[in-house]
Formats: structure tokens, sequence, C-alpha cells
């Protein structure tokens, strides 16, 4: 029986196009979608369910993943970088651990507050 494995690697489960941590990193990124404009600077921004997101990467793929080097969750496509986050690894880190603790961490650098 042959197995089908998501772009990171990991076994997929029946009836689905991506691993269950990729789909996670997925859906959070709906939730960004859903609140941000920047992503579509040109034209009108298409309003799309959770569902007609989903399957957007179903039909097209996930082109890139990895794993976060903060959390250890699965990321989609290329991830961010961590720097000026605590971590003993190299790599890139999810959409999460960007907003939750990268970004906060560069906004206290950036305005002078110890971190």
């Amino acid at each position: 029986m042959e197995k089908n494995l998501c772009a990171c690697g990991n076994i997929i489960m029946s009836g689905s196009f991506a691993c269950e941590g990729c789909l996670e990193d997925l859906k959070y990124r709906y939730l960004i979608y859903q609140r941000c404009d920047y992503h579509n600077t040109i034209g009108e921004r298409k309003e799309m369910t959770l569902i007609e997101w989903l399957k957007n990467f179903e039909e097209n793929g996930i082109t890139d993943c990895g794993e976060c080097v903060i959390c250890g969750n699965r990321y989609t496509f290329m991830g961010h970088n961590p720097c000026p986050a605590p971590t003993n690894k190299e790599g890139s880190c999810c959409t999460k651990c960007n907003d939750e603790i990268v970004t906060p961490l560069r906004m206290k650098i950036l305005h002078g507050v110890s971190a």
C-alpha cells in the first residue's frame, strides 16, 4: 500500500492533502488572511472561506514546509527569520511564533526596551 506524503515528508491522513501540522499552520495563516489586506495590494481582495482557502492549497500544492526552530510545530511555505528569539537551532520559525514571539522582541529592541 502506497503512502501519501505531505510536502514536508510526513504521512498524510486519508482524504487530506497535507499532514496535520501543515494543516494547522494553514488554518493559522487563514486567520491572518482574514485580518490583513497587505497580501493583495493590486486589485480587489477576494473573500474566501476556510474551505476555499484550504482547497486552493490542495489544488496548487504546498510549496515548502519545515519545522519551527522555536516551538517545533510544522510550518508551510518558507517560514520566518526567528532572530532575535533565543533558539539553539538554525532554520525558520512558524507564523504563530513570528507573530507572538519574534515580532514583539523586535519591537522591544526597536524601542529600546530590554528584551
